[in-house]
């Protein structure tokens, strides 16, 4: 789910199978990200989710664009995502979206204003805040970090299931294109009332071939 490229934009348009993230961008470099996809219903039709990046900026730039895949379906109008910000001295938002939500496909775009050209050597924090649905039960269920996705110090991938959904949960490490699992491990929670919370913090990760994956579902194994 629930994903760049600063200066020229570039959209790739391959169909996805289920929520993916995507990194590669001109004029940041990413110090660390949080993602956070939340499923609150039995039927998995209502979905939350947040995603934090820490980013340096490498070229003077004040957009910073972010592009990820979302496989549920039935929506007329998709929500515009939320951007989690400080306001400045007169009460305005500092971070805002720039304009529509790009929708191709599977794929989505959403370009936030910084509200300042940051200098070479910047750091920012960008926050979002999404509220998904899928109405025609097309969403399938994992949550992955495509490869190359350049971060440089820390990954966490955050799932919270309701309890219906957690019996069967794994982490996947998987190389490429081919999505070829290197490694799998079977995921224990960490309960929270009447939710279920399945986390992977990821130091240094491995070079641009490694993807990671949260998976969940009987019928997903």
């Amino acid at each position: 789910m629930l994903f760049f490229c600063i200066g020229q934009l570039r959209l790739r348009t391959q169909r996805r199978a289920a929520p993916a993230v995507w990194y590669p961008m001109d004029g940041f470099s990413i110090n660390s990200v949080w993602h956070c996809l939340e499923v609150v219903d039995d039927a998995s039709t209502t979905f939350r989710s947040e995603h934090l990046f820490n980013v340096v900026a490498t070229s003077p730039n004040r957009f910073f664009v972010r592009q990820f895949w979302w496989t549920g379906t039935g929506m007329v109008t998709e929500p515009v995502p939320e951007i989690v910000t400080t306001h400045d001295k007169w009460g305005f938002p500092k971070h805002k979206v720039h304009g529509p939500v790009i929708v191709e496909n599977q794929s989505r775009i959403v370009v936030v204003d910084l509200g300042r050209k940051l200098s070479v050597g910047e750091v920012e924090t960008v926050h979002f805040r999404h509220r998904m649905k899928d109405l025609n039960g097309t969403f399938i269920p994992y949550f992955r970090i495509k490869p190359n996705s350049g971060i440089a110090e820390s990954l966490i991938l955050e799932v919270i299931l309701p309890k219906s959904l957690s019996d069967e949960v794994y982490f996947e490490k998987f190389k490429g294109e081919t999505e070829s699992a290197v490694d799998v491990v079977k995921m224990n929670p960490r309960q929270d009332e009447h939710k279920f919370i399945f986390k992977k913090e990821i130091i240094n990760p491995e070079p641009e071939h490694i993807g990671y994956k949260i998976r969940w579902g009987k019928g997903n194994v």
